[in-house]
């Protein structure tokens, strides 16, 4: 069970070591202790199961609490770090619409009236006034409405408890499907935690951004899909909670959906693409015309309101009239985004939550479990009919890291769908390898959101890239002050960074190292999951866990070394880690040296 402890003393053996085991000086050893803290809990209890949690009258209750108390424990470390990026310039909005009742907000920034939250100046972020000479923000007033009986309650901070309440109850939702897709609670359990201890979503659980929020309505469509089925089916009538002839349940899908595009005009793919899904569903559930017919009914009128906004402010019903017609996107521009968006070492889907790639696989491995219905397969191309749309939208922008914010926040609304198959994964893989890779994606998972909403006051997980060629991800030059981590990790932000026409030569560049760097990862970690599940069935089963740990630090060492090669780069920081030696001399008190009359 200790037998990984072996990592942490590679640096310190008594002869010259290769570079990568410097990588265990740093934040990195954790990772090993936590191991073999698990491998002696497993020696010392017994089995135990979270089935209790399914048979309670109410399931999800305690799925919503504890993602409740994991949002709040993060929102208090980061806090130092927000509101950040956009998130005053929505709370303006806010406040304008509290205090004049209208979202004109340049008299807001005249007074000042950011100062309760942000300390400093705001420039408005305003490309184009409306015909009537106002000032509008760019960003969407959804959200900012939303909000606002939270905002006048307790001001900022009641805005960030509403945000978490709202993300809470979208995380227990998310463990109900799951639960009740699969029919097993630990299922769901290892469903919910692989999108609620995800470094994305939790980031943006208590931000003033409309990616949760959107994402808790992008799940109830998912619902909606799910409920069209059991209603469609004579097996699930008896399990429904309404009766299935009634349309009212329908009418507040509608509602739902209606309001995506209000949090974000780039929204509207998600609401689109999810009606004309829940309408072909529909089709074949009993009472199908009332349904439909009351699903369609508020989202039509919305639509016809969202388009009627921009024609009386703009004078136009294009939605990107607030960004002077144009958002900065290119179809050239989509190889960069797509890789940034899932391998970039800050900002990258995958990068900052592994755990993730077992949703994607879980849609490939449902029928096992779930029999040969389809009902997952199905599932799984919605969710890419939803998905793809949107990430041609969101892959094409010319900022696609979003700015000031954490990492993968484009991608949130589509990612607490993904409980469902994770949840579908666990119940296909019945091996204890396999299941031992799972519980590793969890764990570095959560290691990473732990580290990035909590250390540096926060500030490890909310970052930008700037145009000073600093392209390494905070968390990583944090995780340790000896060796260059973030060249050897996949970068794919390019230099310069803000767009331009000269730009698209650095996002070719850009996107060609990323994806270099990201194949001898990927390759590593492929034959590390093999090799795990090759010894979960032939090894003991108290050796299980301890050699998982091993395997994955030499997939990792081995990977580090080779991208480290492939970027020529000196894996050694000298001045940095003596820097932080003198720092940690300096703990307490103050060391002085004086170099003067020295040589």
């Amino acid at each position: 069970a200790v037998s990984p402890l072996v990592l942490v003393f590679l640096p310190w053996l008594p002869l010259p070591v290769p570079s990568v085991f410097l990588i265990w000086t740093g934040a990195f050893a954790s990772l090993v202790w936590i191991a073999v803290a698990i491998a002696l809990f497993r020696l010392a209890a017994r089995p135990w199961h979270l089935t209790l949690f399914g048979s309670t009258k109410w399931p999800a209750l305690l799925p919503g609490l504890f993602a409740f108390v994991i949002f709040s424990l993060a929102a208090f470390h980061a806090s130092p770090a927000i509101p950040g990026g956009d998130e005053p310039h929505y709370l303006v909005i806010t406040q304008s619409l509290l205090t004049d009742g209208d979202i004109k907000i340049e008299n807001n920034h005249r007074r000042g009236d950011y100062r309760a939250y942000w300390g400093g100046d705001l420039p408005p972020h305003v490309v184009r006034r409306g015909r009537d000479g106002e000032m509008y923000s760019i960003h969407a007033p959804g959200l900012p409405a939303v909000v606002l009986p939270a905002f006048a309650i307790g001001g900022y901070h009641g805005v960030v408890v509403f945000l978490i309440l709202i993300a809470s109850a979208a995380c227990a939702l998310a463990w109900w499907l799951a639960w009740r897709t699969t029919g097993s609670a630990s299922a769901a359990w290892f469903g919910w935690a692989a999108v609620t201890l995800s470094a994305p979503f939790l980031l943006e659980s208590y931000t003033v951004f409309p990616d949760a929020p959107g994402a808790a309505i992008v799940l109830t469509g998912v619902w909606a899909l799910l409920r069209a089925d059991w209603e469609g089916a004579v097996e699930h009538a008896k399990h429904a909670e309404h009766a299935s002839e009634s349309w009212m349940p329908w009418l507040w899908h509608g509602a739902a959906l209606a309001m995506l595009p209000w949090l974000h005009t780039r929204f509207a793919v998600l609401a689109a693409t999810l009606g004309g899904l829940i309408l072909v569903r529909l089709a074949h559930a009993p009472n199908a015309f009332a349904k439909a017919s009351a699903f369609l009914a508020i989202p039509a009128a919305g639509a016809l309101a969202w388009m009627g906004f921009f024609l009386f402010v703009y004078g136009t019903p294009d939605p990107t009239a607030p960004y002077g017609g144009s958002v900065g996107s290119s179809l050239a521009f989509l190889p960069n985004g797509l890789g940034g968006l899932f391998f970039d070492q800050g900002f990258g889907l995958l990068a900052t939550a592994p755990v993730l790639a077992v949703a994607f696989l879980g849609f490939a491995l449902a029928h096992r479990s779930l029999g040969e219905g389809g009902r997952m397969r199905r599932l799984a191309l919605e969710w890419l009919v939803v998905a793809i749309p949107y990430l041609l939208a969101v892959g094409t922008f010319a900022m696609w890291w979003a700015g000031s914010s954490g990492p993968a926040r484009f991608l949130v609304p589509l990612l607490l769908p993904l409980a469902i198959p994770a949840a579908a994964a666990w119940t296909a893989s019945k091996s204890r390898g396999a299941r031992a890779v799972m519980l590793t994606a969890v764990i570095v998972s959560a290691w990473l959101s732990a580290v990035m909403a909590g250390g540096g006051d926060g500030r490890l997980g909310y970052h930008t890239r700037n145009d000073t060629g600093m392209t390494g991800a905070p968390y990583l030059e944090w995780a340790n002050h000896i060796v260059d981590l973030p060249a050897a990790f996949p970068a794919f932000v390019p230099q310069p960074v803000q767009p331009d026409p000269g730009g698209l030569v650095s996002r070719q560049l850009a996107a060609r190292a990323g994806f270099a760097a990201t194949l001898p990862w990927a390759l590593c970690l492929v034959v590390a999951v093999f090799l795990v599940i090759r010894i979960g069935r032939w090894g003991r089963p108290d050796a299980l866990i301890p050699a998982a740990t091993l395997t994955f630090a030499v997939a990792v060492m081995v990977a580090v070394s080779v991208v480290w090669r492939m970027h020529a780069a000196e894996p050694v920081t000298v001045t940095a880690g003596q820097m932080d030696a003198l720092r940690r001399i300096a703990s307490g008190r103050v060391a002085v040296f004086d170099l003067t009359s020295h040589r």
